[in-house]
């Protein structure tokens, strides 16, 4: 038996050790997920995020048969969580270790912070069917705004910050950006941005201030298919223009000046078929100059008139999903699923680290319902705590008691975005089978 991944450190001071007596009956833990290799079967325990390599006999007789009740290797399984007492409740054991987790690694405080996600307008140049932010009320923040939310940067930012410039497209009005951007270079706060964007308007904004005054080092870009289906799905508000040809244009350019670009490929079941085409394009033209890649399916519900998929589409979308995202990985365009790392938070809605500020200084913590969920604004000195409050529960559904990804599971009662469908569980699993495999054939090269 070969460990392959560590027991996780803070799992460990959480959990420690299950003893093990010779009295006890023991059964493999249901928070085991099994992959079978050419040396035997990984077996890694997606709670305490360990991964052992067991031979063929370990697997069959030691660990599902329960024979071998007194050697080490048969103790080694129960001290570490792999067999767990019969008639234990795993579900209350793993409920208990999340919560102490997270009390432990969580902001409590609502005060400073490290990301400032600025809508700089809610306008955008492009008319996408599936956008979420279809019927939302549009302005654009002022060059007195822009100030303001300098100032309360100034007053609320952690030692080093993050700017992440966001929409609507925020090219629509660049300008908020360079007057945010040289207020807390003037004041001496420590800060790079990102931006999310269709990437039409790039080619309009001089490289030097990208770099030296935005201190722009990542972008992302939406594609959806290649040159005819992208330019019917963008449909830009300009009259005859190739925007599939300009964006592309623009993302060597970003390239070129050092800047990072992640594409998200938006996936429907329209443009399956074109996506692992236009993969093999970006691969062509940008492989190896910092260019990441991955894949997401359209939000259902949203966009207008609104996506609803049958059945049998979404388990078709997320079949190709999964095949995208393994063409993705085979190409050495997107990062593998982290095995070790352990969250304790879901995402910018409930780390109490990060705020959204929109166009005219009103504070949400959630992007996709920065409208809606208003938690204060640039000009108060107080926050809805019964908001932020509500977007730190997690959802629970009764088949969630009962499956394997249980431990690593983070979802927000709250989230739309992020449904707890049986696609996405088997798309989850199937990232970690992946990974696993990755990490096992990484010890074989290092041996």
């Amino acid at each position: 038996m070969q460990q392959i991944i560590k027991y996780g450190g803070m799992v460990y001071r959480t959990l420690g050790h299950q003893e093990c007596y010779p009295d006890k009956t023991y059964k493999p833990s249901r928070f085991c997920i099994e992959e079978k290799v050419t040396d035997g079967y990984l077996v890694y325990h997606t709670m305490t995020r360990e991964m052992l390599l067991m031979t063929d006999e370990e697997y069959h007789y030691l660990f599902l048969a329960n024979w071998y009740g007194d050697c080490h290797n048969y103790r080694y399984l129960v001290r570490h969580w792999y067999l767990v007492e019969e008639g234990i409740d795993e579900t209350s054991l793993c409920d208990t270790m999340k919560h102490i987790y997270r009390n432990a690694t969580r902001r409590k405080s609502f005060d400073k912070f490290d990301r400032y996600t600025i809508l700089t307008t809610t306008n955008c140049n492009a008319r996408c069917p599936y956008c979420y932010e279809y019927g939302r009320k549009k302005r654009s923040m002022s060059a007195k705004t822009a100030i303001d939310v300098a100032t309360y940067i100034r007053k609320t930012a952690m030692s080093s910050v993050t700017l992440s410039w966001f929409g609507g497209e925020p090219l629509v009005n660049s300008e908020v950006i360079t007057i945010i951007s040289h207020r807390l270079a003037t004041h001496e706060i420590p800060f790079k941005s990102t931006m999310v964007s269709n990437g039409y308007l790039f080619d309009q904004v001089n490289v030097e201030v990208m770099c030296n005054i935005w201190k722009l080092n990542n972008v992302q870009i939406t594609l959806d298919g290649t040159e005819k289906r992208y330019n019917e799905t963008k449909d830009y508000v300009y009259p005859d223009v190739n925007g599939y040809k300009r964006v592309m244009d623009n993302i060597n350019r970003l390239l070129t000046a050092g800047i990072k670009v992640n594409i998200r490929l938006n996936l429907s079941k329209d443009n399956a078929d074109d996506m692992e085409t236009l993969v093999d394009i970006l691969y062509a033209k940008f492989s190896g100059r910092g260019l990441t890649v991955y894949a997401w399916p359209l939000f259902e519900g949203e966009g207008n008139p609104p996506l609803a998929l049958t059945d049998e589409e979404r388990k078709y979308v997320y079949d190709r999903y999964i095949r995208l995202q393994d063409y993705l990985v085979s190409k050495g365009l997107t990062g593998r699923y982290d095995l070790k790392q352990m969250r304790s938070t879901n995402c910018m809605a409930d780390n109490h680290k990060s705020v959204v500020i929109m166009p005219e200084g009103n504070i949400s913590v959630c992007e996709h319902h920065s409208d809606d969920e208003l938690v204060g604004s640039i000009y108060g000195d107080t926050y809805d705590m019964d908001m932020l409050n509500s977007w730190q529960e997690h959802l629970v559904l009764p088949q969630c008691r009962e499956c394997v990804l249980l431990p690593q599971c983070t979802r927000l009662k709250k989230c739309s975005t992020d449904p707890c469908l049986d696609e996405t569980r088997k798309y989850t699993e199937h990232r970690i089978r992946q990974a696993m495999r990755y990490e096992y054939e990484r010890s074989v090269e290092q041996k």
